[in-house]
């Protein structure tokens, strides 16, 4: 009776790293498509992907008509669309290898769209077992508090689904501990973040690199217009421009880079992503 569902209480999480606009999002893992038909409240067109037949039948039921549902495995069909502002999962990754998956997906953003997954992570006690400690004593004590609600109110927002009824697979023994996670995000998408979150998830969040055009001449403007003040102006701005690049680049060569030129998301290597286990009481970065 004290049980509820974690992957709901996250859905919310999920929802604040949107991007602003954010027109059109693709939910892998989709499941029943609860997320999705929340999605849809907010964004003009959600694709909900799941590759479980019995999974897809009943999303195609419960989301209004801006969601496509599909039934996909995002690792050998093609996706339904591209150039997506936002792409989300919830405790769908940790079924498919990740790095393949987060290259898969890193593809299909537009520059400056998001990526979000909250996933289930492998149990390392040794390094979190705080969090385990305060996750355990805590997902009793808002059990009472969401019974209350459900026999005072009626209401139970956080019901959880019972996997017999849905068929959605259940993973025990997910393959990745929050900080192997992130060391593969690093591989794939250097400046990903990775936290853990209290109730046995994780956080993923990035965001794909806008790459501006190499000229820095390109920055200023050229109009003739333009008065002595404001030519100043775009001067200045072009030589900080052109020593940042300088900079940047000069990094890069640190680094190394790929011998095909291909962008920094996918150097094997090529970046450190951010990992904040104990970051589960805190708020969202």
């Amino acid at each position: 009776m004290l049980d509820w569902s974690h992957n709901v209480y996250y859905q919310r999480l999920l929802l604040r790293h949107l991007p602003r606009p954010c027109r059109r999002v693709l939910d892998v893992g989709c499941g029943t498509g609860a997320f999705a038909a929340r999605l849809a409240e907010r964004v003009d067109q959600v694709d909900a992907v799941d590759r479980s037949e019995r999974m897809i039948e009943q999303a195609r039921r419960h989301t209004p008509h801006n969601v496509t549902c599909v039934l996909a495995d995002v690792l050998v069909d093609p996706l339904p669309g591209k150039d997506y502002d936002a792409i989300v999962s919830i405790t769908a990754l940790h079924h498919l290898p990740l790095a393949d998956a987060l290259e898969v997906l890193a593809a299909a953003l537009r520059p400056g769209g998001v990526l979000a997954a909250v996933v289930l992570p492998r149990v390392d006690l040794r390094r979190e077992w705080p969090v385990e400690i305060i996750a355990m004593v805590g997902h009793r004590l808002l059990g009472v508090i969401f019974l209350a609600n459900r026999l005072l109110r009626g209401t139970d927002p956080f019901a959880k689904e019972r996997h017999v009824d849905t068929g959605m697979p259940v993973v025990m023994d997910p393959p990745l501990t929050t900080r192997q996670a992130a060391r593969v995000a690093a591989g794939v998408l250097p400046g990903a973040r990775v936290r853990r979150l209290l109730f046995w998830r994780y956080l993923l969040v990035w965001e794909k690199p806008i790459l501006h055009d190499n000229n820095p001449a390109a920055a200023a403007p050229t109009s003739p217009t333009l008065d002595a003040r404001s030519q100043v102006s775009a001067s200045c701005l072009a030589d900080v421009t052109a020593r940042a690049r300088t900079d940047r680049h000069a990094r890069t060569s640190e680094r190394g880079t790929h011998a095909n030129g291909s962008p920094p998301w996918a150097r094997p290597g090529g970046g450190r992503a951010s990992v904040d286990p104990g970051g589960a009481l805190g708020r969202p970065r």
